[in-house]
């Protein structure tokens, strides 16, 4: 894949311009989420094995037995069905992809209508301009059931500990209640004033926003603003400057960086479902990072709002 020269793509009144179409799933993601795939169908191949041994130490239910041993068979063999459907599942799915996604043509969700430059220091704010509009094909989407804009939030932790740690002090204002089936809805957007001084509270009882993504390449994770907006410096082809951006910190020393390399793009929310940002890049090691970089939704919508005027975001579906 080429890269682009950074100027302003419009295609909205004209059809000269060759389409730039969007794929869903470049080539090293489509590979990364098969893998995923067929390690989850192996860790549930796993626990198969060790719920059936431990269903056989157990023996057939006797009369007699005690109320404990009852329940822990119980327990193994519902984790067992578990297991089992979750390969099932797993494998319907893989097949389904393999079968009609893995071309980059069957992976095409549709093509930019519009996209400006990237601008660093962009406006009073000095924030970093980088979005596009892009026309989906009606085909590639089941509108039926399409619920609207939601993020998954079920991925890698545990709904309990995502309760917990949404809820990281007693007096903190979090009204947070894990979603049905792990999916947040997207609604509103957090204002400049309580992006500077958040209402909530950390484990030390500072003022702090939590935020919640799901990237592509480290999934739903929880991290911290705080109000602080740091200069960035960034490089690359055509773009090189500084800009300022809301800085986001991980949770806790022993929950890991916020975001990596490949999650650029992410959009992060609160509790709530309110948009928070999108996150631009990080700093810290290699492969990970210490800080992440976002830009505030609320000004972003603003740049969009001013070519689109009567665009709207964030629809919830019934």
């Amino acid at each position: 894949m080429g890269v682009h020269e950074n100027k302003c793509f419009d295609r909205r009144n004209t059809s000269c311009q060759r389409p730039e179409e969007i794929i869903h799933l470049g080539s090293d993601a489509y590979t990364d989420a098969l893998q995923k795939m067929m390690l989850k169908i192996s860790d549930e191949a796993d626990s198969v094995g060790e719920y059936e041994n431990e269903l056989a130490k157990l023996g057939e239910p006797a009369d007699g037995e005690s109320e404990q041993v009852t329940q822990e068979r119980q327990q193994f063999q519902n984790d067992l069905m578990k297991a089992k459907r979750s390969i099932k599942n797993t494998e319907i799915f893989y097949k389904d992809v393999t079968n009609h996604w893995t071309l980059p043509i069957q992976r095409t969700l549709g093509h930019v209508v519009y996209s400006p430059p990237v601008s660093l220091s962009k406006g009073e704010e000095e924030y970093t301009e980088d979005w596009a509009l892009i026309k989906i094909k009606r085909n590639k989407i089941d509108w039926d059931s399409f619920p609207g804009n939601k993020i998954y939030i079920g991925e890698s932790i545990p709904p309990s500990t995502f309760v917990s740690k949404m809820h990281p002090h007693p007096q903190g204002r979090s009204s947070f209640k894990f979603p049905l089936g792990g999916f947040l809805q997207v609604k509103g957007v957090i204002t400049k004033e309580e992006l500077r001084k958040p209402e909530q509270l950390d484990d030390n009882g500072e003022p702090c926003l939590l935020a919640i993504k799901n990237g592509m390449k480290t999934g739903d994770t929880i991290g911290r603003a705080n109000g602080i907006e740091s200069v960035v410096r960034h490089y690359g082809p055509g773009v090189s400057g500084i800009s300022r951006e809301l800085a986001i910190f991980p949770y806790s020393a022993k929950d890991g960086p916020f975001s990596a390399a490949g999650d650029s793009g992410a959009l992060i929310v609160d509790g709530n479902g309110r948009i928070v940002g999108v996150l631009t890049g990080g700093s810290g090691a290699t492969d990970t990072t210490d800080v992440t970089y976002a830009t505030p939704f609320w000004w972003l919508e603003q740049q969009i709002k001013k070519v689109f005027p009567d665009s709207f975001l964030y629809p919830i579906v019934d």
